[in-house]
């Protein structure tokens, strides 16, 4: 998948699907939400702020603040986005 700059590329849609919907039927989201999950076991979290040093941070003492994970088994998972829509379609044709 080719990146355009951004994060996450659209690389289908719906009526690529045999979906279809009128514009009109679409509701939009008008209060953003966070979401943020991490594996029980599996990541470990390493904040670094101001003078705080430690192992993972070496190379990076120009910076003031940054945040590492270490992840030991297969399958973790760290997930976290900030300010996203939900767009739902009211009524869809298949």
């Amino acid at each position: 998948m080719e990146n355009d700059g951004r994060l996450f590329v659209p690389t289908s849609d719906l009526r690529s699907f045999g979906i279809g919907f009128d514009p009109e039927d679409v509701v939009l989201d008008l209060k953003p939400d966070d979401y943020s999950f991490s594996s029980k076991s599996g990541v470990t979290t390493s904040i670094k702020i101001g003078g705080q040093t430690s192992g993972a941070f070496q190379g990076l003492s120009d910076i003031d603040a940054s945040i590492a994970f270490e992840f030991n088994r297969e399958n973790a998972v760290v997930f976290s986005m900030l300010g996203c829509r939900e767009h739902r379609i009211r009524k869809c044709a298949l």
